[in-house]
């Protein structure tokens, strides 16, 4: 196949892989590669997509931050961004845009926990352990953790 045919079945598929769900640059880099296209041929159907306003890797940052802020942690938010290929620069951008002071952390670690346990439950060390494993893999801190946990009047049955 000549070379420009390439270049625009790249652009075609860079396209077509937009309208299935936004992408990072990164993302949609990786997925044309694995497509089989050349590095050049990628970065051509890339700057063609952006020329257009199609890849942007602030505004999926904004998404993100705006879907995910209620349910973990800026951390773990940004951790995820970092995997998708969005520079901290840009992660801090979105989240001053989109979250700012308003992300209250700590309800959001009573809301996980009272899920699970009613307030005033005592607690065996191994469903604590759980527990506080659980939050932590959501990326709260331990401090803040132990704080939420004592508000919520949870307490460890030895």
């Amino acid at each position: 196949m000549p070379e420009e045919q390439r270049t625009i079945e790249a652009r075609k598929k860079a396209l077509a892989l937009l309208e299935i769900r936004d992408r990072t640059t990164k993302e949609l880099r990786e997925r044309l590669l694995r497509c089989g296209y050349s590095q050049e041929e990628a970065e051509d159907a890339l700057r063609y997509a952006a020329s257009f306003g199609y890849v942007d890797d602030l505004r999926y940052a904004e998404n993100y931050i705006l879907w995910r802020k209620d349910e973990k942690s800026q951390k773990k938010i940004f951790t995820d961004l970092y995997t998708k290929g969005i520079s901290r620069e840009t992660m801090e951008q979105a989240w001053e845009e989109t979250a700012g002071d308003d992300h209250e952390e700590s309800s959001m670690i009573e809301k996980e926990i009272l899920k699970k346990y009613p307030a005033g439950s005592s607690l065996t060390p191994k469903q604590m352990r759980s527990l506080q494993g659980s939050l932590a893999r959501k990326g709260f801190r331990y401090e803040d953790i132990s704080d939420a946990l004592s508000r919520c009047e949870i307490s460890v049955e030895w």
